[in-house]
């Protein structure tokens, strides 16, 4: 059985670890990033999470913290590219299969040393590119994570255990049992 607590302050610190890799401009914070919303989402729903299922923890979750996420073309996109483009092929081609056929959005990524990424970190300057921004984008990782883990729903906190009992997340043996 999985100590809770341990558990989420284990999922926080994750998304705390993050938010200092997003710093370096190393295009494999993405990667990274990747693997872990795929981890929330699938914790979430506690199942393997298909595009739909992605998308709409996406729209529903990082929405709270930024409406840009809200929209089903940013959803798509990030799950095409981020997701599928990144996790599977290690590129930021998006694919153009099942649910990502007909996705026109391209992402892309940026690292820049001062605020000027706040203001351009998720901006659409036309509607086929999405602009993210390393060190903002991990900030909205953080904050998702923290609505998360705050909430009062019964149901999703089971979830996230039982997700967890079945796939324990990247730690040493026993970190996360009672």
């Amino acid at each position: 059985m999985i100590d809770e607590y341990k558990l989420f302050s284990y999922i926080k610190e994750r998304a705390d670890e993050l938010k200092n890799y997003s710093k370096d401009g190393s295009a494999f914070f993405f990667l990274m990033a990747s693997a872990y919303i795929d981890f929330l989402s699938c914790a979430i729903n506690n199942q393997c999470s298909p595009g739909i299922k992605y998308c709409e923890f996406i729209q529903t979750y990082f929405g709270k913290v930024n409406p840009v996420y809200k929209q089903a073309d940013v959803a798509l996109a990030i799950y095409c590219v981020m997701r599928n483009g990144l996790l599977h092929n290690f590129s930021f081609a998006p694919e153009h299969r099942g649910v990502c056929r007909g996705n026109n959005i391209t992402i892309k990524v940026f690292h820049v040393k001062n605020n000027d990424s706040e203001k351009d970190h998720m901006k659409m300057p036309n509607n086929k590119l999405l602009l993210i921004g390393a060190e903002p984008f991990a900030c909205d990782i953080q904050k998702t994570v923290k609505k998360i883990l705050i909430s009062s729903d019964i149901k999703l906190k089971s979830n996230i255990l039982k997700w967890c009992e079945n796939h324990p997340p990247i730690a040493p043996i026993g970190y996360f049992n009672k």
